[in-house]
């Protein structure tokens, strides 16, 4: 398997091929024209009161809505030159520049050069660097979020794929719940602590509630509890019992707190 990362996609992006792929599929001139402009606004820099203007020549503007879109479809032929083509013997996984190629092992050098000369024709380049092989059979890896990895079922013995949210993406969710739960918050409101609190687990939980999920799952449950319990016991300084007044009925039907799911999601 091929871990492979491009190097500055997002910025390496040129203008007039991605347009001319846009207007394959959009013929109104317009929206073409509006596109344009979104994808060339200039940089805008100020340090020090100084104003600096960078012209935009190359890249997708990223923060917006556009740049995942146009990200996407710059390199959708990558994705149909690998898999539609079954005598690669090889899939490709891809989110804009996030990216793995499925091969069997003595192919994987083969299709690493193919993919170089690919990227190099559409102006871009590998960061062969941070780009891995990696032998999926004995080590895990991380993609999009998740922990990918075969693991051995203790029921029959066999093999299996298991997702999981990777350690990165929990350690982002903890990070979130925190600052919202910090001691200088204390003078929010309940509710607002708590809409803080539901707005990060929910999207959080909405987007890696899939595979083997349960475990993180129910462990991140009991922490964010722990936190908006913890939170709540200083905000009413320390005259109501931790655990006993606080306890996760009350969090859940009172305070309105998110329940998480913990159960798995194999599918969307």
């Amino acid at each position: 398997m091929i871990d492979a990362d491009l190097s500055d996609y997002f910025g390496t992006i040129p203008h007039a091929e991605l347009l001319r792929l846009v207007a394959k599929r959009v013929s109104d001139g317009t929206v073409l024209a509006l596109l344009k402009l979104c994808l060339r606004a200039p940089i805008v820099e100020e340090t020090d009161g100084k104003r600096k203007v960078t012209p935009n020549t190359s890249g997708t503007p990223q923060g917006g809505p556009l740049s995942p879109v146009m990200s996407n479809l710059y390199l959708n032929g990558l994705d149909n030159a690998v898999n539609n083509q079954s005598e690669l013997r090889t899939t490709l996984v891809r989110f804009a520049d996030d990216m793995v190629l499925l091969c069997y092992p003595e192919r994987r050098w083969a299709i690493l050069r193919r993919l170089k000369v690919y990227l190099e024709r559409r102006g871009l380049r590998l960061n062969e660097a941070k780009t891995r092989m990696i032998d999926a059979t004995r080590e895990g890896f991380d993609f999009l979020g998740f922990s990918i990895g075969l693991r051995t079922s203790r029921f029959t013995g066999g093999c299996f794929t298991h997702v999981a949210p990777s350690r990165k993406a929990q350690r982002k969710l903890r990070d979130a719940v925190r600052s919202a739960t910090a001691r200088w918050t204390n003078w929010r409101s309940c509710a607002e602590t708590v809409r803080h609190i539901n707005r990060s687990v929910q999207g959080w939980s909405n987007y890696f509630h899939y595979g083997n999920s349960t475990k993180v799952f129910g462990c991140l449950q009991k922490w964010v509890r722990t936190k908006l319990r913890t939170w709540l016991w200083w905000k009413y300084d320390r005259t109501l019992k931790r655990y006993a007044f606080f306890t996760d009925e009350r969090l859940h039907r009172q305070y309105q707190l998110w329940p998480m799911p913990t159960t798995a999601q194999w599918s969307r």
